[in-house]
């Protein structure tokens, strides 16, 4: 056994050598019918031995970790071949990273090692691209204890949902408040022709206004969240003065159902102008500033500000919440909320927008004492550099 002197926050870290490795495989796979019928299923499988580690992989395994043999697998832990970011946070790599706590191939791993029974579970699979932004992809995950010769081994399936866990997402969140938006517009529909006068409320006729508006809105606001994942989203740079922006973004968010009973304010702001894409900046900070406000208890209030530091735009969000350790490190993650299962796409839209798109970061800072801010950062670029490009 090679002992891994290296702390884990997880699983353990502990790790055979690659003459063990070799060992347990040809303990294992000595039986030509184990392998061949790993290799005629279509989905990704490896057999783990009791240290997680890769002592069989099937050749659709091999073909997705994008490399020429099986040898370059064996010892490995599954994140490692599959290419998670969080497999490298920790020396002794797969499963010792303070995120492999949540991750549902960790857990359904340890959890058929210590039920000794089938576990199945989801889990989803970050990774860096080469333009340094993080992708995603959904497993659902199997994995079945077996006992060859008194030794534990370990089957680990994995099958890629990612198509089907997007289109859920798309009915549950996009439809849900498309349907919601519209059942409001025929309720002040509604009032209008019962009215036994003629003269036609202005009121009702502001509020189907702002419905339609924010119908209109939340349906482009879908498309460019498509067009992004895609990458295939064009960027259309533009002018903008940040007092205005930052006006702007607070009377749209005054008039949205989730700001009842909430304050928004601005706090200082400095007035500069800047380019960048309008539209994008708009939906990442709308995003930004409805998060705040669903986070927050009835009549507290939620500041924003916008100022030029150096050489970036930073626009901050302020809510009193704290967002507990559990769940920090799955804030950016595509479909996940706190919010329940009608949420999930707003922060990780915001992460993918800004980074892929609009070259910046976003960031949260969070305690119980002093709440919670969203950090937007963009690379600031002056007014002249676009009249200079007319």
């Amino acid at each position: 056994m090679e002992l891994v002197n290296a702390k884990t926050y997880f699983a353990s870290p502990n790790r055979k050598d690659d003459k063990m490795i070799m060992e347990d495989s040809k303990l294992l796979c000595s039986k030509n019918e184990i392998s061949s019928v790993i290799d005629a299923l279509p989905h990704l499988y490896v057999i783990l031995n009791h240290e997680r580690q890769i002592i069989y992989a099937n050749k659709a395994m091999v073909e997705f970790a994008d490399v020429d043999s099986l040898a370059e697998v064996l010892g490995k832990r599954p994140g490692e071949v599959l290419g998670c970011m969080y497999s490298k946070d920790m020396k002794a790599g797969c499963g010792t990273s303070k995120n492999c706590l949540f991750c549902g191939a960790g857990n359904a791993i340890v959890e058929a090692q210590t039920s000794k029974q089938l576990t199945s579970s989801e889990c989803r699979i970050c990774k860096l691209n080469m333009d340094n932004i993080i992708e995603y992809g959904d497993y659902e995950v199997q994995v079945s204890p077996i006992v060859y010769k008194n030794y534990d081994f370990y089957i680990l399936n994995l099958t890629d949902i990612s198509s089907k866990k997007r289109i859920k997402n798309l009915e549950s969140i996009f439809y849900h408040d498309i349907k919601n938006l519209a059942g409001g517009m025929g309720g002040i529909i509604h009032l209008l022709q019962n009215r036994t006068e003629n003269i036609i409320n202005n009121e009702y006729v502001t509020h189907l206004e702002d419905a339609s508006t924010m119908l209109l809105t939340m349906i482009d606001s879908q498309l460019d969240f498509l067009h992004a994942e895609r990458g295939d989203f064009k960027i259309i740079l533009s002018p903008i003065e940040s007092t205005s922006f930052i006006l702007s973004m607070l009377n749209q968010m005054k008039n949205h159902p989730v700001s009842k009973s909430k304050v928004i304010k601005i706090e200082a702001t400095n007035n500069f102008g800047f380019v960048t894409d309008l539209r994008l900046l708009s939906q990442v900070v709308i995003n930004m500033i409805k998060n705040a406000v669903e986070a927050s208890d009835d009549s507290s209030t939620v500041a924003m500000s916008i100022k030029l530091d150096e050489d970036k735009v930073k626009l901050t969000v302020h809510n009193d919440g704290y967002i507990p350790k559990e769940i920090q490190g799955q804030i950016f993650k595509y479909s996940f909320s706190t919010k329940g299962s009608k949420r999930g796409i707003g922060t990780y839209g915001m992460s993918l927008i800004t980074k892929r798109y609009l070259g910046g970061d976003i960031h949260f800072e969070t305690d119980s004492i002093n709440g919670t801010d969203f950090i937007l950062e963009i690379p600031f670029k002056g007014i002249e550099t676009y009249y200079n490009t007319l």
